[in-house]
């Protein structure tokens, strides 16, 4: 079976006490050490695709950025938060060049005003 996570996983640099962004998504919290289960709940294995890696690395960038508030000074997690930053401003400019509107910023090219069929944070499933 194809493991999703490869995409994720801090460009060989993964810095063991943080989750792969997917994963940190799916479970809510990038900190391995702060991830406790909740009764007999298993956190689900979102697939790959652009939307959800967009909100992968938009949760990781939030919640890296709070744990750099009170980590200023621990370089590997502020590299691999920019690492984060360039990923999704990369998935953000693949979208929008495919004319998928991501937020009311998103410019929109075509001659009327068109909306998506379904916005990012809808879910599809």
């Amino acid at each position: 079976m194809f493991n999703h996570y490869n995409y994720f996983d801090n460009y060989g640099s993964r810095d063991t006490r943080f989750y792969v962004a997917l994963q940190g998504l799916s479970k809510g919290n990038m900190s391995q050490g702060l991830y406790d289960n909740f009764g007999n709940y298993v956190p689900r294995e979102l697939p790959y695709t652009d939307e959800n890696a967009l909100r992968a690395y938009a949760f990781a960038i939030v919640d890296l950025g709070l744990y750099l508030d009170t980590h200023p000074n621990e370089a590997n997690v502020k590299i691999l938060y920019d690492q984060y930053v360039a990923k999704y401003n990369e998935i953000v400019k693949k979208m929008e060049n495919s004319n998928k509107m991501l937020n009311i910023t998103t410019p929109n090219t075509d001659k009327v005003w068109t909306w998506p069929n379904c916005f990012p944070w809808e879910a599809k499933n």
